[in-house]
């Protein structure tokens, strides 16, 4: 795990090569916003949040650019209508990281793994995720009968049930829908478990770091990323791949995808 760290530190491109399997449901959630072009009536903002073992997307916010009190209490809300997951992913910036926002992964005592600076393709799941969203609302907005930004709450949370329901071979052919209801399959974390993972995965930062024998914030949010990966891999959570060679034209943006 320490040489990962120095990897991770020293070479951004070494995440490039690694690609992972995301392999149950209800652990780890990823949340991102966008932007969507409406052409001469101006962009709406989307705050997207998906289940990355099930794919299950989540209703979003759309319209104008939230606060981060308005996203807190979104993730509050899906907390509470579906359950906490155990790791929560996002960006490193911006309103994803609001004090609001951490305020809600304290109560519920859920893990933040956030990407690296500016290398956003290390939530690669939910940028393809996006991808996904804008695609089936353009099909939406495209058969609109009316002024659809008034009603862009609705094409958007249209397009979701579509995109939840839609076959998928990564999912053995099954929907998101079915995968993320699947009796039995999500597990349940009690307030006790969860805190027993997180002094579990800082005791490995803590070893981490002391190996290094340096210090420096970046350092130890590279620790904290590789623990919490190394925890998730130990219990079969997610599956890493790693490519041994590379076509220099691979696209970074299918890391952790």
């Amino acid at each position: 795990m320490v040489e990962r760290v120095r990897q991770d530190l020293l070479a951004d491109h070494r995440r490039h090569l690694r690609r992972i399997e995301w392999v149950t449901p209800g652990v780890v959630w990823a949340m991102d916003g966008t932007q969507y072009d409406m052409g001469f009536t101006g962009k709406v903002y989307l705050c997207n949040m998906q289940d990355l073992g099930s794919r299950y997307k989540f209703f979003p916010l759309a319209g104008g650019c939230p606060v981060g009190e308005q996203i807190a209490e979104h993730l509050s809300e899906n907390i509470d209508r579906y359950g906490a997951p155990l790791v929560l992913k996002r960006d490193n910036e911006g309103t994803m990281n609001h004090l609001a926002v951490n305020e809600v992964l304290k109560e519920f005592f859920i893990l933040p793994l956030n990407s690296p600076r500016d290398y956003a393709p290390y939530n690669g799941a939910i940028e393809e995720s996006q991808r996904e969203l804008k695609e089936c609302l353009q099909e939406k907005l495209a058969l609109a009968m009316s002024d659809p930004q008034n009603h862009i709450t609705a094409y958007a949370e249209s397009a979701v049930n579509d995109l939840n329901h839609r076959i998928r071979p990564c999912l053995n052919d099954r929907a998101s829908c079915k995968v993320f209801f699947e009796a039995g399959i999500r597990p349940t974390f009690t307030r006790r478990k969860r805190r027993e993972i997180y002094d579990s995965i800082l005791e490995k930062v803590e070893r981490i770091l002391s190996a290094m024998k340096q210090s420096g914030q970046a350092i130890r949010e590279s620790a904290w990323r590789i623990a919490v990966e190394s925890w998730l891999r130990s219990r079969g959570h997610i599956r890493p791949q790693i490519k041994t060679k590379v076509s220099p034209n691979f696209s970074p943006f299918l890391a952790h995808e």
